[in-house]
């Protein structure tokens, strides 16, 4: 199967899903964001390098035992030491996304780990599939382990539908300087929690599931490992720096109108585009759960 076919065909599989999430909530828009990003085939629609994430997430399952016979380590629940509200630096990346810098004191803690955020943007539609459904978008939140240097990234996966405009993404949007490589401080302080799905429980405890991947860097030296910190790998069809997926189950609603404008920033504000990466094969990686 030739490449051109198969990147035309997984640009219509997602597509449809994206379309048939924005049908429910603005009538008649979803035909015509087809037809807009159709008509631009030939455009760059994924970051630079292909990488063994991001994956299709598979149904709910146990953990499989450990090697050994016992009990696999449990994971742990994710405990935000996110500031109430934070102000941050947004660089038009040139990935069709506006790249959100973060300053040093946004963290949170996993058991006896401290994760610092480096920075976050978003994906159109989402990277992540949920037993084949994709979002129609997904906010990545990229951190470092402040004691290994290995890199963190917890995704959000948007659906559209909601009535009230995110504020990280429409400040986001808003405050990202139309030049690309440019920066711009963020024109309001934004809460970080606004971009997370609700807890389920009195203590916190928010559902996701977790896998070994590799990612990418959008060109800031801030996603970058320190030196000697953080190990690179090479995944099966390019590099990447190791890294541990942490992918929310629980969805967050955003308005149609603001998916559409993703899709505008991605094209450059002259047409829809998609800037999401292609799903690539779990293999024999396992994926857990923390319910």
């Amino acid at each position: 199967m030739c490449r051109a076919y198969t990147s035309n065909l997984r640009r219509q599989l997602l597509l449809g899903s994206l379309a048939a999430s924005l049908a429910g909530s603005l009538p008649g828009l979803a035909q015509g964001v087809e037809s807009s990003v159709a008509a631009t085939e030939g455009s760059q629609q994924s970051l630079s390098r292909c990488l063994p994430s991001p994956v299709d997430l598979p149904p709910f399952s146990l953990p499989p035992p450990a090697p050994d016979g016992g009990e696999a380590a449990a994971l742990q629940p994710i405990k935000f030491k996110y500031p109430r509200y934070v102000k941050g630096t947004v660089i038009n990346s040139g990935q069709g996304t506006p790249q959100v810098l973060m300053p040093d004191n946004v963290t949170f803690q996993m058991g006896s780990d401290s994760f610092k955020l480096l920075e976050f943007h978003f994906t159109a539609p989402s990277e992540h599939a949920m037993a084949g459904k994709h979002a129609a978008l997904e906010a990545q939140l990229v951190h470092r382990n402040t004691q290994t240097g290995e890199l963190c990234v917890l995704c959000v996966l948007l659906e559209a539908g909601g009535s009230s405009p995110n504020p990280c993404l429409a400040t986001a949007l808003r405050s990202c300087p139309a030049l690309l490589g440019a920066e711009a401080p963020m024109d309001k302080p934004i809460s970080l929690l606004t971009l997370l799905p609700s807890p389920r429980t009195l203590d916190g405890r928010r559902p996701y599931a977790t896998y070994m991947g590799t990612a990418g860097s959008l060109g800031s030296s801030r996603t970058r490992p320190p030196q000697g910190q953080g190990q690179q790998q090479q995944g099966p069809c390019g590099g990447g720096e190791a890294a541990r997926w942490v992918v929310f189950l629980d969805p967050v609603q955003v308005p149609a109108s603001q998916v559409l404008e993703v899709l505008y920033f991605a094209g450059n504000g002259r047409t829809m585009e998609l800037n999401a990466r292609p799903e690539q094969p779990l293999g024999g990686r396992d994926v857990r759960f923390f319910i």
